[in-house]
């Protein structure tokens, strides 16, 4: 069974105490996990292998256009609770850390629709947190809920987002809109009823035209939408901002005869129009409707109307949003914390079915109908704009993307060190077939960063070298190219293959810090290598042991000759990293590890595994250990406690506390390039604030080479975009 609810299960408090609202309405028994489901009774099949516009089809949407104009004259009224959730989330860089939550607002709303289709809807409940420092704010159509089934005119983000679209099953949406039939299918509801519903594809006649893209479901008895799983075309949106931008509808069987408004999500994800930056931001709109307490023309009472104090907050013909004053919201009842809002089970859900209504769309159409890359300038992070470290000196760089086909672009990165006086350029051609897939040729000069793990941010590094001398970049340079694809496998990973020919060569220390000095850099070994590469990250997601956990994985194998310095051969290596989290009450249990091991007859300087710094070797020097084998290991307990919240202007406050967090530490060695193998312990105390944006740390190495290490720097979160 496809579980058709199954993709949104978050909801307010008062899902959990449903009893009252079961004996209403019995379809509310149960409803936050299982409340409806579909058997699939075939495979999916490619869309070109459908029959479009045929006379069955033709004859299942003149019943259904039929259904929706006519209202069911048997239904006078009917009211229902709903709870929602507006999300804004931002997606920081590529570090494997996922969207980040910026802010949540949590809605309950009262919902009263009377004949002709006037809908009054009267927010009674509404709280926010703000995650991280952030002025947001949200349409004011997300405040509501879609009960019409978008109308003949579809209007979405105000008008901004989509305006006047026709509804495919409006006479002007049909014009537009190609239909397929994929076949009939069986709806599970809650009290075992069985009802079979039709699966329509839908799409635009002409790629160019502005439509939607997607699924549509109706009931076979009646032709009632029950289902609507749907994108939109480029020529549809208007914000030239958004990437993409997914809305799935779904309706529950009420009485056994009124199809009325039960789940909906809407995902929307923004980048910039002209700054090619991995910087994108989410919009995530979901409600649940429940508690349907309809009224039939042979009822003798009526439904009484809902108060008309308050700020009203959207107005459009038909529907009435009104938000209740201050007063009457405190007096709401809660019975979840927020933060149950940001449950991870709830938002994977979310993102996969956001995935799923995009990968239906790239079936049905050309990628040429929904791509929406643009030209633009960027980098990779402000560091490629900008940066200081001992090799270059001074550094800058620019970069851009231009789309030079439909899934086709071209790209470049050049940068420029004052100090080693030498240009680096690489480009690539990619080429993007559908969204979870990206293949690309590329090649250039550039310089790569020996070691797995960074141990602090490109903003860190630039002010600490340019200041003190403390470099923690051990670069070698490359020169060649080769060919590699970035494959989107869903739930959150992502795997990336490569294969190359390059040469790689040492560089050497070029610049002078403003006080202390620079070391030297690492010997790299001068050669010409062929490698194979594959890289498996697997963002934030639940774990074992009831926690949180990210990891990454990386394969290589490598022909080498060192160029006239000895005998060709190879090399293996795998290396990863992983970070685990567990709330304990108040307190966080936080472990971190990177472990990496290198084998073959011919191992370069520049491949050994590389720890030591703030991150995978505290209390000890930069890069301080190195050999084939290596393990790095943390465990940090981060407590809350008391702090001034501060004010930042429209910002939002600071948490009223900051965090504290003591931790111990160990690198392992074996086989090491330099000095004795064995473990090294240190400990270490942290203390965050402002959100936990800013970090310090000091901690001390009891071994050889140890002694006290203070550092700053700002969160991870920031690191990919430094």
């Amino acid at each position: 069974m496809r579980q058709l609810g199954a993709a949104d299960s978050g909801s307010s408090g008062t899902e959990k105490d449903s009893a009252r609202r079961a004996r209403r309405n019995p379809y509310c028994s149960g409803a936050r996990r299982l409340l409806m489901a579909l058997a699939w009774l075939a495979a999916p099949r490619a869309a070109a292998a459908q029959a479009w516009q045929t006379p069955v089809v033709e004859a299942l949407l003149d019943r259904a256009a039929e259904r929706r104009a006519a209202n069911d004259s048997t239904l006078r009224a009917w009211s229902a609770e709903a709870a929602g959730t507006l999300q804004f989330l931002v997606d920081l860089g590529d570090l494997g850390l996922g969207a980040r939550v910026v802010k949540v607002d949590q809605l309950a709303t009262v919902l009263q629709w009377r004949q002709p289709g006037r809908t009054e809807q009267r927010i009674v409940g509404r709280r926010d947190t703000l995650v991280l420092p952030a002025d947001v704010g949200f349409y004011r159509d997300r405040y509501g809920v879609i009960t019409n089934n978008l109308g003949d005119r579809v209007v979405l983000g105000d008008g901004n987002d989509v305006r006047d679209l026709p509804h495919p099953l409006s006479a002007a949406g049909r014009a537009r809109h190609a239909f397929a039939l994929v076949d009939s299918l069986a709806l599970s509801l809650p009290n075992g009823r069985r009802v079979e519903v039709y699966e329509l594809l839908l799409r635009p006649r002409v790629d160019d035209a502005p439509a939607m893209v997607g699924s549509l479901y109706l009931a076979r008895e009646t032709g009632d939408m029950v289902r609507l799983a749907v994108t939109f075309t480029r020529a549809a949106i208007l914000d030239a901002r958004i990437e993409r931008l997914s809305l799935v509808l779904e309706n529950l069987l009420v009485e056994g005869r009124y199809w009325l408004p039960f789940r909906q999500q809407l995902e929307v994800v923004r980048k910039g129009t002209w700054f090619d930056f991995p910087v994108r931001g989410i919009v995530r709109g979901r409600w649940e409707v429940c508690c349907h307490d309809v009224i039939a023309d042979t009822a003798t009472r009526e439904l009484a109307p809902l108060p008309s104090s308050g700020q009203v907050m959207l107005a459009t013909p038909g529907t009435t949003v009104r938000i209740a004053p201050p007063e009457e919201r405190a007096g709401h009842e809660w019975h979840d914390a927020i933060a149950d809002a940001l449950d991870e089970a709830d938002a994977l859900a979310s993102e996969a079915e956001a995935r799923e209504v995009q990968a239906r769309a790239e079936e049905l159409v050309t990628q040429r109908a929904l791509d929406r890359t643009s030209a633009g300038i960027g980098g990779r992070s402000l560091s490629d704009f900008a940066r200081f470290n001992r090799v270059e000196g001074v550094g800058i760089g620019i970069g851009g993307r231009l789309p030079v086909g439909p899934g086709w672009s071209l790209g470049a990165l050049a940068g420029y060190g004052f100090s080693d006086e030498r240009v680096k350029l690489t480009a690539d051609v990619r080429w993007r077939p559908r969204g979870s897939l990206a293949v690309r040729a590329f090649g250039g000069r550039h310089y790569r960063e020996a070691g797995d793990v960074a141990e602090t941010s490109g903003l860190r590094n630039s002010l600490g070298a340019l200041v003190a001398g403390d470099d923690n970049t051990n670069p070698y340079e490359v020169l060649g190219g080769g060919i590699g694809a970035e494959i989107d496998l869903g739930a959150r990973l992502r795997l990336e293959v490569s294969a190359t020919v390059e040469e790689q060569s040492a560089v050497g220390v070029n610049a002078s810090p403003l006080g202390g000095s620079f070391g030297p850099t690492i010997p790299a070994l001068e050669l010409t290598t062929a490698r194979l590469e594959a890289v498996l990250r697997h963002g934030p997601a639940a774990g074992p042991f009831g926690g949180r956990w990210s990891w990454r994985v990386a394969f290589r194998t490598a022909f080498v000759d060192p160029q006239g310095q000895g005998a060709d051969g190879g090399y293996a290596r795998l290396a990863g990293a992983a970070a685990w989290q567990r709330p304990l009450g108040r307190p966080t249990l936080v472990l971190g590890t990177a472990v990496g091991a290198v084998a073959g007859g011919l191992v370069p300087e520049q491949d050994l595994v590389r720890f030591g710094g703030i991150t995978t070797g505290p209390g000890y020097s930069f890069h301080a250990f190195a050999g084939r084998y290596a393990w790095s290991q943390r465990a940090e307990l981060r407590v809350p406690v008391p702090f001034p919240s501060v004010p930042l202007l429209h910002y939002g406050r600071t948490p009223p506390h900051m965090t504290l967090a003591p931790y111990g530490h160990v690198v392992c060695v074996a086989e090491r390039n330099a000095g004795e193998d064995g473990c090294s312990p240190s400990l270490g105390l942290a203390a965050t604030f402002l959100f936990d944006l800013l970090r310090f740390d000091l901690a001390y190495g009891f071994d050889e080479g140890g002694g006290w290490r203070f550092g700053v720097d700002v969160g991870r979160v920031l690191w990919g975009i430094l």
